[in-house]
């Protein structure tokens, strides 16, 4: 189905988890959307990637299962790991999957592992992109429209030292979603 219209959906959020989410968010409080959804203001000691969890788990309240289905991916750098690994820069937390529990377990352990390592934005969308289309390991449905909603807090760190090359990577990441028919949603 076209994007917008009634059919099913399968969308990938996709988490940043770069040391820099270990930041203090500095959300101002929300009254409108505290008083529409009955939820608190975020505290001010929020740090980013909790803000980016918490913005996750928002959006579940929302979707319908029986046309949707969502999976999460977690990005950071391969300097994460030691010693780096440099296959790893992001990773599916959890495939495609029409149980919103899994979702929020797979969000959970985003949260309890904490952020480290540099930002590898192109790695978190080639690997969104990879678990719609049947690349990964989440098996595709070809007639779903193919949504990716990414976190992040700033802007690419790696996979190349110069920023410009970094920049290049995503545009060339978002390029190749939208090959695919990927519409990308980006929050920061």
């Amino acid at each position: 189905a076209p994007f917008g219209t009634p059919g099913r959906v399968d969308a990938v959020l996709v988490v940043d988890v770069s040391a820099s989410t270990q930041r203090s968010a500095r959300v101002p409080a929300d009254p409108v959307r505290a008083r529409v959804r009955g939820t608190r203001p975020l505290e001010p000691d929020v740090t980013i990637l909790r803000a980016e969890l918490d913005s996750a788990r928002f959006l579940l309240e929302d979707v319908d299962t029986r046309d949707t289905r969502l999976g999460v991916v977690a990005f950071s750098a391969a300097d994460r790991f030691d010693p780096p690994r440099v296959e790893i820069s992001a990773w599916t937390e959890v495939t495609l999957t029409r149980h919103l529990g899994a979702i929020g377990a797979g969000l959970d352990r985003i949260g309890r592992a904490g952020a480290a390592g540099s930002t590898n934005m192109a790695a978190g969308l080639d690997r969104a992109i990879d678990e719609l289309i049947g690349r990964g390991r989440s098996r595709p449905d070809p007639d779903a429209a193919k949504v990716v909603v990414f976190f992040t807090d700033g802007t690419p760190t790696k996979p190349h030292e110069d920023a410009r090359d970094n920049e290049l990577a995503v545009l060339r990441a978002a390029e190749r979603a939208a090959v695919h028919g990927v519409r990308v949603f980006s929050f920061a």
